[in-house]
């Protein structure tokens, strides 16, 4: 790796691995997120569901392999569809 990208790096992967407000937080912050290694998905899925519905937001939840991921649910206004295509 190259000097100059070394701090960016590091940022990067402190960043993964702490999560200081945890993975709802990072959900709210980022719009996804993944579980981390180790955990088991179904039970992660559960809680970021259960935190959504708590908070009355819309979240998507898939599971890929022994990892799972969520995503803020959004919609897009009718006015703005073509914009996004």
């Amino acid at each position: 790796m190259k000097p100059e990208h070394d701090g960016r790096f590091r940022r990067i992967a402190d960043d993964y691995l702490e999560r200081p407000g945890g993975d709802y937080a990072e959900l709210l912050h980022r719009g996804e997120v993944s579980s981390p290694e180790g955990v088991d998905p179904e039970q992660w899925r559960a809680e970021i569901r259960a935190k959504a519905r708590a908070d009355k937001i819309r979240v998507i939840t898939i599971r890929s392999g022994d990892r799972a991921i969520a995503a803020l649910r959004r919609t897009v206004p009718k006015d703005q569809e073509l914009a996004v295509l």
